[in-house]
């Protein structure tokens, strides 16, 4: 197995980001709410939303002990974060 990590910011709330660019499948993938993180990121799908009243998918929190979800036999293209604000995001490692 080859280890993949990678960082994916929101540049612009609810817009959201894929974890990544092009079809990557892996088995396994942690997925962390990065520290600095000040308001939830949710993930999920294309449509994921992390705004107040649209929000839906998998919230996540940062600071000292952020949240973490691991995901098994998937493709990162099809997994998406939002954040409620700019700037912030996750980071992974995944295992191809």
């Amino acid at each position: 197995m080859r280890p993949i990590n990678s960082r994916v910011i929101v540049n612009t709330p609810g817009v959201p980001r894929p974890l990544s660019e092009q079809s990557r499948k892996v088995s396994t993938v942690p997925v962390t709410a990065l520290a600095a993180t000040t308001t939830a990121i949710h993930i999920g799908g294309p449509n994921v939303r992390a705004r107040a009243g649209e929000a839906n998918g998998l919230p996540m929190s940062g600071g000292t002990r952020p949240d973490s979800a691991t995901f098994d036999n998937v493709d990162l293209f099809d997994f998406y974060i939002d954040a409620i604000t700019a700037s912030e995001g996750c980071s992974y490692l995944a295992l191809e």
